[in-house]
C-alpha cells in the first residue's frame, strides 16, 4: 500500500461578491467558492468599510455558506464588502 499524504495550504480568494437581494435596510451579498488549498472551507468571513471609511471591519464568519444577509444598513450610504475564506490552516487573501 502506498499512501501519498498533501499538506492543506491557503484557499484561494472566493470570487468578488455580488448583490443577491436588496431592501431598505440590508443587502443579501453572495460570492464563488474558489479553490480550498486542499483542505474543506471551515467558514468565510465577511468585511465591510462604509465608503468614507479607511478601515474594514468584521462583520460575520458565515460559516461555510456562500452568501450572507447584512442588515442595519442606512439609506443613501455607499458600502464596499470583501470576503475571505478559512480552512484549518488560515485565512485566504480578501476578494478585494
Amino acid at each position: 500500500m502506498a499512501v501519498n499524504l498533501i499538506a492543506a495550504t491557503v484557499p484561494d480568494s472566493p470570487g468578488q461578491p455580488t448583490m443577491l437581494e436588496s431592501d431598505k435596510s440590508f443587502v443579501t451579498i453572495g460570492w464563488t467558492s474558489a479553490y480550498n488549498g486542499g483542505d474543506d472551507i471551515d467558514d468565510y468571513e465577511v468585511d465591510w468599510k462604509i465608503d468614507t471609511n479607511d478601515v474594514y471591519s468584521v462583520i460575520k464568519s458565515t460559516n461555510n455558506l456562500n452568501y450572507f444577509k447584512v442588515g442595519g444598513l442606512q439609506k443613501g450610504r455607499l458600502y464596499h464588502f470583501r470576503v475571505r475564506a478559512r480552512n484549518d490552516v488560515v485565512l485566504s487573501e480578501s476578494t478585494a
